[in-house]
């Protein structure tokens, strides 16, 4: 979704994966590297932030692991962008920036922000955040009894089948 007139004259890219943070200025000039835990990215990353107001910091949804992230930057009044990590890489395509590095992930990221100006995402109160979580869990759960059902039916032993039957129904 892009705006016309943004509030934000700083972006910030940041490549999320379980163990570490990447992140980049939309300026290009450093890219930096931290854990993926609360106390380096207070320091690291907010601490680094100068004007909040003026800053949003652009992620791709990785499933959960940009959730500490999401959360501290909001804790910080910090907008946020969780984006479309398809879009992400369509983007890079276009811009001919093929190479896939956490680095340079991070600077495609903080661009594709500066050039489409994402909307910030509001803070979720605990009871949204309880709700999509349970939300997600029964589509696992539904995932599993359709995989279930499925290995049901590929097999013709009868007894496997009963096997089959009675964990889905547990």
């Amino acid at each position: 979704m892009m705006n016309d007139q943004s509030p934000f004259s700083v972006f910030v890219g940041v490549d999320v994966s379980k163990g570490k943070l990447d992140f980049a200025f939309a300026d290009g000039k450093e890219t930096l590297s931290i854990d993926n835990t609360q106390q380096k990215i207070v320091a690291e990353l907010i601490g680094r932030i100068k004007n909040p107001q003026s800053t949003i910091v652009v992620m791709e949804a990785t499933g959960g692991y940009e959730q500490l992230l999401v959360t501290l930057l909001h804790q910080h009044n910090i907008a946020v962008a969780v984006v479309n990590p398809r879009r992400v890489r369509a983007f890079a395509a276009g811009i001919g920036m093929d190479a896939k590095t956490d680095p340079i992930d991070a600077r495609v990221i903080a661009f594709y922000g500066q050039v489409v100006q994402p909307a910030a995402q509001a803070a979720r109160s605990d009871d949204e955040k309880k709700l999509q979580a349970l939300v997600e869990r029964r589509r696992q759960l539904l995932d599993l009894i359709n995989q279930e059902n499925n290995r049901r039916q590929q097999t013709a032993d009868r007894e496997i089948q009963d096997y089959i039957k009675s964990a889905a129904a547990d």
